[in-house]
């Protein structure tokens, strides 16, 4: 969330916004009507108008904390506008290019600076809307008085079948009609020529790659252009892969599996827990073995070793963890250890460990009483903006925005459709603006989707590729100006390189002992593991379980290696159920609980009261479990497995013999009610199986006892949500029971949708993906 504030404080300035200039009042009316109209689910109103209080305050403490002696960009250009004395500086002339990307106060400066203006733009080139770009200013020096208005027609970069093609998307897809009229004789100088291909597949990625290299064979200049910096991570790591050079112009190509895993390895050299530790060893970096790592973690959590005997087991961590006393133990562990391994590892790592470098050294040099929670908080919020150097000019890859300006003999293209969701920061974010400036931002930006497409093809001289999946392959297509391929291009087996990944990096951290065990080691022990699980079948199935299957990589995490890592919101909700079950039973002291934890008894005892007055119920039984064979719960599948269950809270009606049972949740919002309730459907049909009675015979309920809401708004509430199961929620957990089975059945399913879809997972789990990934892919290697 920090980095997206900080991009709106910016984004708001260069509309020459400062906070005591916000009129909070309008902005808040404003908002009102606006979550509403924006249908916003994923906060409430008052949560939004709490978000705008604390926006607010957050810019204040931005501007108050540069003080005198420091400047933003924005502040720059403020304070210019301020200070110009016409008497002491005028121009004559202003010239000014790319006049679409002025922003607000930019165009201001324009204004004020001469006596003549000469201005260049192209407003189907307006794509940086999000730096506060505006058409508004480009409309309103079209209509000063006395403007010269020229349209140049005349393109000197692409061929006319690259220039045909845009212009005929560009119409297609604006709701501008004068755009017609600019585009009447749209025309290139290299005339007729050229070649625009529309490629049909799933799997985008290896088909722009595959064409990529088919025309860097034939002698031919590529750029590979995207919509975002993640299509480009992951391209990267497609192309260091198989070890082809290439330039990025995209600075900030800095992946979350990498940054996390260098963070995630810096916290354990500064270990406060033990958790931090075991997250370490886990990375690249630890001079542990993947596989050892896994050992060292279960012996710790089955208490079977000591922290002390941990710590002689990952001996080569914790050497390193003696080094790093301050910054410059810090720096010659990332010079020795973290860099060396993340230059073998790929590009990606390299640029991400730069970065996270660049931003340890930035934190200290800044601080003047350095603190390591803080320093962790400006490690994941920072930007990261180290430039890479590798260049090969013949094959560029880059995003849309960092190529405007530029030109290619041949474009691959990849767009991507957008998700137009406006998140509640956007929301109070753009009312700012618009009651501020009376400028509707949503307005300004509803076709720069159209005109970043534009500016991807018309960075083509010679040949255009637009790559895309069916979904969104129509949108592409113009018969006549395009030709079309279906095509489809298998996932290549990955080059066996993560032994010696692993290897060097035990190297790297002198553990020689293990890094040739690791070189000398042909078995698969992650595939085998798997294997294993699910040939000889878990006995006993849960919910959990069965949900989880639908991440393979966090199943593999949770439930085939055991590890489940602890989080604060998981010890709440513990403590939350324990705290309802000994209500219950009488064994609560009340003395013992902290204030939010007095706050959620509060809530259970309102939820009890409820049930009461409403079902005419009493509580009969809490933390109830319930064991049954699968059989008894779905009739027909006869396996010899059991499936358990435990119910926070049963109630009985008594004269109606009607039972309740109810779900506890100390979620802060209603956002995973459907997940909840599939939970609720099979505990219903293992309870009336349990019980010999009818499922209609029993209500269900999910007890929210800790709705904060995402946003604090001083609010604690509880709501008891009985609405009503429906049947395809029971069907929905037949289905992923199935499925389990057809995993046990068939291993290889389940390691191939694994790898065919890669789920968001952090560092640990990224480890795990690319361990199963190189060790199938290799041995069906023949």
């Amino acid at each position: 969330m920090i980095p997206k504030i900080e991009n709106s404080i910016r984004y708001i300035k260069s509309f020459g916004i400062l906070p005591d200039s916000v009129d909070i009042k309008s902005t808040k009316e404003d908002l009102m009507g606006s979550s509403f109209l924006e249908n916003m689910s994923e906060v409430r109103v008052d949560e939004i108008l709490a978000f705008l209080d604390y926006f607010i305050t957050a810019f204040r403490d931005y501007e108050k904390s540069k003080g005198d002696d420091k400047i933003d960009y924005n502040d720059l250009l403020s304070r210019f506008l301020m200070e110009y004395d016409p008497l002491k500086k005028h121009y004559k002339y202003v010239l000014v290019d790319e006049l679409q990307d002025l922003n607000e106060v930019e165009a201001n400066i324009a204004r004020l600076l001469g006596d003549y203006m000469f201005l260049v733009g192209d407003r189907k080139q307006s794509i940086f809307g999000f730096q506060g770009g505006s058409l508004k200013n480009f409309i309103e020096f079209e209509k000063m008085p006395g403007a010269d208005i020229s349209t140049k027609v005349l393109n000197y970069r692409s061929y006319n079948s690259i220039l045909n093609y845009s212009k005929q998307y560009f119409l297609k897809n604006t709701k501008d009609p004068t755009y017609a009229n600019e585009l009447k004789d749209f025309t290139g100088k290299l005339g007729d020529g050229g070649e625009v291909i529309q490629i049909v597949g799933n799997n985008v990625n290896n088909i722009a790659v595959k064409h990529a290299i088919e025309l860097l064979s034939n002698g031919k200049k590529v750029a590979i252009i995207t919509r975002t910096n993640e299509q480009i991570v992951e391209i990267s790591r497609m192309l260091d892969a198989k070890n082809l050079r290439y330039a990025t112009t995209a600075s900030a190509s800095v992946s979350k599996r990498a940054k996390n895993a260098i963070i995630d390895y810096v916290k354990g050299l500064f270990y406060r827990d033990e958790r931090d530790v075991i997250k370490a060893l886990f990375t690249p970096f630890s001079g542990i073995p993947l596989r050892k790592a896994f050992q060292i973690e279960e012996k710790y959590r089955k208490r079977e070793i000591t922290f002390e005997e941990l710590k002689r087991l990952a001996k080569p961590f914790f050497e390193n963890i003696e080094k790093a006393f301050d910054v410059y133990g810090l720096n010659k562990i990332f010079n020795d250890v973290v860099l060396p391994i993340s230059v073998s590892l790929d590009n990606d790592y390299y640029i991400s460990a730069a970065a996270v470098l660049e931003n340890i050294n930035d934190y200290f040099q800044n601080t003047e009483i350095p603190n390591l929670d803080d320093l962790f908080v400006y490690l994941y919020a920072a930007e990261d903006n180290y430039d890479s150097n590798n260049a090969d000019e013949n094959f560029i890859l880059t995003t849309v925005h960092k190529a405007k300006g530029r030109e290619f003999d041949n474009v691959i293209y990849l767009p991507k459709r957008q998700n137009n969701k406006t998140s509640f920061i956007d929301l109070v974010t753009n009312s700012i603006i618009k009651q501020t400036k009376n400028i509707d931002v949503k307005e300004e930006l509803s076709e720069e989707s159209v005109r970043v497409d534009f500016v991807a093809f018309t960075r083509a001289k010679e040949g255009l590729y637009i790559v895309t999946n069916p979904n969104i392959a129509e949108e592409y297509y113009i018969e006549g100006f395009i030709d079309q391929r279906i095509e489809e291009v298998e996932d290549e087996p990955a080059p066996y390189t993560k032994r010696y990944e692993e290897a060097y990096s035990l190297f790297v951290n002198k553990n020689y002992e293990d890094a040739k065990k690791i070189l000398n080691d042909d078995s698969n022990w992650l595939l085998d593991r798997i294997y294993n699980y699910f040939r000889n079948g878990p006995k006993t199935i849960s919910f959990s379980l069965i949900d989880s299957v639908q991440n393979p990589v966090n199943f593999v995490k949770g439930n085939i290696l055991g590890i489940r890592e602890k989080t604060a919101s998981i010890e709440f909700g513990s403590k939350a159920h324990r705290i309802a079950e000994e209500m219950f039973k009488k064994t609560l002291n009340e003395d013992e609980l902290n204030t939010n934890e007095i706050r959620i008894l509060e809530n259970i005892r309102k939820i009890v009261r409820e049930i009461s007055e409403k079902y005419g119920a009493e509580q009969v039984d809490a933390e109830k479990s319930v064991e049954l064979p699968l059989e008894a719960v779905f009739p027909g599948m006869e396996r010899e497995i059991k499936i358990v269950g435990k119910i926070d809270a049963v109630f009985l009606n008594k004269e109606k013999n009607r039972f309740l049972i109810i779900d506890f949740k100390t979620d802060r919002s209603e956002e995973e009610g459907s997940k909840h309730r599939r939970q609720l459907s099979l505990y219903r049909r293992m309870l009336a199986a349990e019980k010999g009675v009818k499922e209609k015979d029993i209500d269900t309920a999910i007890a929210y006892i800790n709705l904060t809401g995402k946003i604090n708004t001083g609010k604690f509430d509880y709501k008891l949500d009985t609405q009503k199961i429906k049947d395809s929620q029971i069907e929905t957990v037949k289905k992923h029971v199935l499925q389990l089975f057809e995993y046990m059945d068939d291993p290889n399913k389940f390691i191939e949708r694994m790898i065919d879809k890669h789920y968001y997972f952090d560092g640990l789990g990224e480890e795990i993906f690319e361990k199963v990934y190189s060790e199938y892919k290799n041995s069906k290697v023949v």
